[in-house]
């Protein structure tokens, strides 16, 4: 690929990324989702804030309506608005963690994984164990991530094998995560992770599972749930091909 071609390439990902959002839906905060600044990790309410949130260790995926999160509390499934607007409560099964991957709401609760009826948020089908509480999930390179956040293995970065419903260790993360938030970012191939443990953002490299810390978010604690929205806005996806046309109109000066 030509040089000019691969900056070009490298500008789109770059400013996709840019226009894509990290959500944090905060324990036992009813009004408490916000959106992450993945570069400092700097919190913002996003909007009213409102979740229905009342516990902790809750979760929070991208849900199959656009503008629409899943999240998670002790006695429900919601449905919450990217925008903060307002959230709805279905069913009444408890889950920590969240994750909505080709058609299917995957859960976790302490050391069970299993899928959800997104319809009545009820227990679908029972998944294999991850052998530890998982907290945190997230979808990315053709598995499910999960992240410990409580008992032994505290901080380890798990994988799950769809196809073979099955569970392996990648390594641990150094950081000892506690009600713990997981998100994966496709277009950087990184995933980010929060805790109750302190109140910063981690970035975790899924090949190992090593995190690197991105900034404070403004709070003491940033315990609950994460997912990453990577539709770039309508904006940003203009000045992109404003961009790559203003460089194939410099290629055909060259040539």
């Amino acid at each position: 690929m030509k040089p000019f071609l691969c900056f070009a390439l490298l500008l789109s990902i770059g400013s996709i990324a840019q226009g894509s959002t990290l959500y944090l839906s905060r324990d036992s905060n009813p009004n408490g989702l916000y959106v992450l600044d993945t570069l400092t990790g700097n919190a913002a309410l996003s909007g009213l804030g409102t979740t229905l949130v009342s516990n902790s260790t809750v979760g929070l995926a991208m849900s199959d309506t656009p503008g629409v999160l899943f999240g998670s509390k002790a006695n429900g499934l919601l449905r919450i608005n990217e925008d903060g607007s307002g959230a709805t409560l279905t069913g009444s099964l408890a889950v920590e963690a969240l994750e909505y991957t080709g058609g299917v709401l995957y859960g976790a609760l302490n050391s069970n994984f299993f899928t959800i009826n997104t319809a009545t948020g009820a227990l679908d089908t029972i998944l294999a164990s991850p052998g530890a509480d998982v907290e945190g999930l997230a979808f990315g390179n053709d598995v499910i991530y999960g992240l410990v956040g409580a008992g032994t293995g505290q901080g380890n970065l798990l994988a799950y094998d769809i196809a073979l419903n099955s569970w392996s260790l990648i390594g641990n993360s150094g950081i000892a995560f506690d009600n713990v938030g997981l998100a994966y970012n496709p277009y950087l191939n990184i995933l980010y992770a929060t805790g109750n443990q302190n109140g910063n953002l981690y970035q975790l490299d899924p090949a190992t599972g090593l995190a690197t810390l991105i900034g404070p978010t403004g709070f003491t604690s940033a315990g609950g749930g994460l997912a990453f929205d990577p539709v770039p806005e309508p904006a940003t996806t203009g000045l992109i091909g404003l961009g790559l046309l203003g460089l194939a109109g410099l290629r055909r000066r060259m040539r």
